[in-house]
């Protein structure tokens, strides 16, 4: 599933470039623990292990510069998403490329073990919203295409 404006369609395509290298590091995954792996110069993985937590307990986020792809290894999650022009933004910090924002969802996906989710810079998203499970463990590709 990929969302997106028609704006940020022709980043959207150089994404697809890049996810045989994605799924080729995912069918080698032999074991999982909570870490960060370089790929290469335009990807890295972070390894992530959390409880999922109710809605009021987690924080909106987006990104400018990275997309993200999102791979549940285990569990399930509850992922809202909204507009970005309906968002009150936060300060950017461009270091780690991020900045809060406050609002309320507008959609909401469910991430299933096995499933994949694709979100393009400037997306607001809050993860980790508990359905049953508590704990996930997924890796979110920090994916760079300028």
């Amino acid at each position: 599933m990929l969302k997106t404006s028609l704006k940020s369609l022709d980043q959207s395509e150089k994404i697809y470039s890049l996810l045989p290298t994605i799924r080729g590091f995912i069918d080698s995954l032999s074991s999982f623990e909570v870490k960060q792996v370089k790929i290469n110069e335009n990807i890295r993985a972070n390894f992530l292990e959390y409880d999922t937590a109710t809605r009021d307990e987690r924080v909106w986020e987006a990104h400018k510069v990275d997309f993200d792809l999102h791979y549940m290894y285990d569990g399930e999650e509850m992922i809202d998403l909204a507009d970005p022009n309906h968002m009150k933004k936060e300060d950017y910090h461009e270091e780690d490329d991020y900045y809060l924002l406050h609002g309320v969802e507008e959609e909401i996906v469910i991430l299933k073990a096995g499933e994949l989710l694709l979100l393009t810079p400037n997306e607001p998203h809050r993860t980790g919203i508990r359905i049953t499970k508590k704990k996930v463990r997924k890796i979110v590709f920090k994916i760079r295409v300028l």
